[in-house]
């Protein structure tokens, strides 16, 4: 029995959708593993930016 392909996406390949296009084209087949420290940084890069569009809307 063939066991599952895994694969564990880094930030930046979220972030730039290259992970979706490749499920999306059936590029990946098997079992996508996100781990936590991975979104945690996403959601600190997120609310940086968060806060830079608050300071530029103040801003003007």
């Amino acid at each position: 029995m063939a066991s599952k392909k895994k694969v564990v996406p880094d930030t930046s390949v979220i972030i730039s959708g290259l992970i979706v296009e490749l499920v999306e084209k059936g590029e990946v087949n098997g079992e996508v593993i996100i781990p936590e420290f991975v979104v945690e940084e996403m959601r600190a890069q997120a609310s940086r930016g968060r806060e830079i569009g608050f300071l530029l809307l103040t801003a003007r």
